[in-house]
């Protein structure tokens, strides 16, 4: 069976699984499978791997200065579009 819709890719690659409420049948939780743990750790530690190396050229103030900046960033553009989109 083929999903479409935002979560069809993680479930057809077998990432996610849907179970249905047992108390609502209406409702599905989605459930991470075996294949998606191991895959969301396999993007983790490249995550960490890559912002070790950040870290090793612009050393760890200069790191907490980008983490900053962008934590900024997210807050003061990302989410006041998005609030504004939902308006």
């Amino acid at each position: 069976m083929r999903f479409h819709g935002s979560f069809g890719p993680l479930l057809n690659h077998n990432y996610i699984q849907q179970e249905a409420d047992p108390e609502d049948r209406r409702r599905l939780f989605l459930i991470s499978t075996i294949r998606g743990k191991q895959v969301e750790q396999h993007i983790g530690s490249l995550v960490l791997k890559r912002f070790s190396n950040w870290l090793d050229v612009y050393g760890k103030d200069r790191g907490t200065e980008l983490l900053d900046l962008l934590e900024d960033f997210n807050k003061q553009i990302v989410q006041a579009n998005y609030s504004e989109e939902k308006k």
